[in-house]
């Protein structure tokens, strides 16, 4: 959790580099309680019929081939807690028992999810007391020392690192009833 801008998915992106996971970003805005429990189909065997939920193909099954040159992979749930309600209870499955549908997560899929704070004046619902309980929560604000370093690596503009130095309260300058078009942040 934390306010917009401060890097939370470019965390992950860096996880999911630093040990080889493939990266399956899951916008929870975006989806649908189909895309988690997959698609109802009607199967034939001689004269029976039965549905079955088929899982979408994005989802590492436990009998997926890790893809050559990963480990495993890294499952992201962005924007999780601005997901509709349906969506959430959908994801209970995944986040308790690492099922999707019927069939279970490979083994070496790791999970994680982010979102805004409910103070950042983003869209965010309460998240239910069932995905709470399922989660470790991580509460993350903006580190100048730590950005700088950074910074430094990934050919950011010196002229902004030396700014970002001498006024480190301007790395993050968030306020979420601001009336600019943007505000200072990690991000911006």
């Amino acid at each position: 959790h934390g306010h917009p801008g401060l890097g939370k998915s470019d965390i992950v992106k860096e996880v999911a580099n630093q040990f080889k996971l493939k990266l399956i970003d899951f916008r929870a805005t975006q989806m649908d309680p189909t895309d988690v429990n997959g698609f109802g189909t009607i199967i034939k065997e001689g004269d029976n019929a039965f549905a079955r939920y088929v899982p979408f193909d994005v989802f590492p099954l436990e009998d997926t081939p890790v893809p050559k040159g990963y480990t495993g992979w890294l499952l992201f749930f962005d924007e999780l807690n601005s997901a509709s309600k349906a969506v959430e209870a959908a994801l209970y499955k995944v986040l308790l028992d690492r099922k999707i549908g019927q069939k279970n997560l490979h083994p070496k899929t790791a999970m994680v999810a982010a979102g805004n704070l409910a103070t950042s004046g983003a869209i965010v619902n309460r998240q239910g007391t069932a995905t709470q309980s399922r989660m470790v929560h991580l509460t993350l604000s903006a580190d100048p020392i730590g950005w700088i370093e950074w910074a430094s690596k990934n050919n950011i503009d010196f002229r902004v690192i030396s700014y970002v130095s001498n006024f480190p309260d301007k790395l993050h300058d968030f306020d979420p009833k601001h009336s600019d078009k943007t505000f200072s942040s990690p991000r911006t």
